[in-house]
């Protein structure tokens, strides 16, 4: 099976938060580290410096963590590892908390419908990653789903690239060639690649719609470019069940597929 491996020159360590990856491996512990030079090859996937988990620095959900040096034993923060998509299921619930517990601030009039726009946007913004993420964590732990992730590639962009491109080039599509919003398109690749249907996405459409016009209209109806679409925070809270009850109906499908949790 192809694991997605990131390899650390330095000491890895968390200072804040708790930080999801399928796996972590080390040499030794080592201390904390306060030094945050953070130094990322992507070519080779190698962290060139220590790799400091914060508020600002997540780990990467789909992948092998590895340093031939130490992972902080005493950090502030925590790692944990999460075989499978639970890594990016984690993710997820610790980022609509943070919306949830944005809801509640007292905010000034004049500034609230700009605040309720930005959550508003923020929530579709963490059901993207989670898709991206989920379906990069199922690539990375099934044979079977890499190596259909790799034929739907081949079919979908006739790579003329030689064959050992091909991982990173798999990875590049399926990391940064999707848009995860695109419900249709990304229901295709589930069936294809994981054997799974996704929820129906038909009101989540319907919020889409309006998020659309928020990114793209400063806000003004896509139907005249007259009315201005206001979102309260009935809204806001409205697509997060929505959102909630699409992500726990995937991970149900999923699990039905594969019982084994991947």
């Amino acid at each position: 099976m192809k694991n997605y491996i990131i390899e650390v020159k330095g000491e890895i360590v968390a200072n804040a938060k708790v930080h999801y990856a399928q796996n972590w491996a080390c040499c030794d512990m080592s201390s904390p580290v306060t030094n945050d030079n953070y130094s990322y090859d992507e070519k080779t996937q190698t962290v060139n410096s220590d790799l400091v988990l914060n508020e600002n620095r997540r780990a990467v959900p789909y992948a092998l963590y590895f340093t031939e040096k130490g992972i902080a034993a005493n950090g502030t923060g925590d790692i944990s590892c999460y075989p499978g998509y639970g890594a990016a299921w984690e993710y997820y619930k610790e980022n609509i908390a943070k919306i949830l517990d944005l809801l509640k601030c007292d905010v000034p009039n004049e500034i609230k419908q700009t605040f309720y726009n930005g959550l508003y946007t923020d929530v579709f913004s963490i059901l993207e990653l989670f898709l991206s993420d989920f379906l990069l964590c199922m690539i990375y732990s099934n044979e079977t789903v890499y190596e259909k992730a790799v034929t739907y590639y081949k079919t979908s962009e006739k790579p003329q690239k030689e064959v050992a491109d091909i991982e990173m080039l798999v990875h590049k599509f399926f990391f940064k060639g999707i848009v995860y919003h695109r419900f249709y398109k990304v229901g295709k690749i589930f069936a294809t690649i994981i054997n799974i249907e996704i929820p129906d996405y038909k009101k989540l459409k319907e919020f889409l719609d309006k998020r659309n016009n928020i990114v793209h209209r400063f806000s003004f109806s896509n139907i005249d470019r007259m009315e201005l679409v206001n979102i309260t925070l009935e809204d806001i809270t409205d697509l997060i069940k929505e959102a909630n009850t699409f992500v726990g109906k995937l991970i149900e499908n999923v699990d039905k597929v594969y019982p084994e949790k991947v």
